[in-house]
């Protein structure tokens, strides 16, 4: 009995030591976006994972989807702190364009380094300049970011509409964008 009652108190310990960080399921609500667009975000961070999805819509319901950029990184951030610095090292950047007029303005503008884009397919837009205002970061670089966690939500500086690639561009304070719990 003593050995049962022990084994429950360190597992419950064990969760609510890793329960205190910012891991969950949060997304935005639908946002205005430049051009008459909309957009709605979300982040999964579990343990040193960080998977963001920006979603970009033609309407202000956030309904008739435009695009996606899929990013994943690894993070490492002070799980204790209630806002701190948070740093993500990219493994991966997809685009998924879903309209044909947006493909079609895309391929004619020579988006992405005159990638070829299909409708419906991911492809890589790791490094290229032209898939968004700024170059999409390399696998493996750097990137700052800055977090802040309230109950049920957490808001960051850059993400999801920056790359910010030095250290000393790291945003003091987090954007107006809350990410809440799902």
């Amino acid at each position: 009995m003593k050995l049962t009652t022990t084994l429950i108190l360190i597992l419950v310990f064990h969760t609510v030591a890793f329960a205190t960080g910012i891991d969950g399921t949060y997304n935005s609500k639908c946002l205005p976006h430049a051009e008459n667009r909309f957009f709605k975000s979300e982040a999964i961070i579990k343990e040193q994972s960080f998977s963001g999805k920006f979603s970009l819509f033609e309407d202000h319901l956030c309904q008739k989807l435009l695009l996606i950029v899929d990013y994943k990184s690894e993070v490492n951030y002070p799980a204790a702190l209630e806002i701190g610095p948070i740093d993500h090292k990219v493994k991966s950047a997809l685009m998924l364009v879903f309209s044909p007029e947006v493909r079609n303005r895309l391929n004619s503008e020579g988006f992405c380094l005159g990638q070829e884009i299909v409708i419906g397919t991911p492809f890589n837009i790791e490094g290229k300049l032209g898939c968004g205002p700024l170059r999409v970061p390399q696998s493996g670089s750097i990137l700052f970011d800055m977090y802040e966690k309230k109950a049920g939500e957490v808001s960051f500086g850059a993400f999801p509409l920056m790359w910010i690639l030095e250290e000393e561009k790291r945003p003091a304070l987090t954007s107006r964008i809350a990410h809440l719990l799902k």
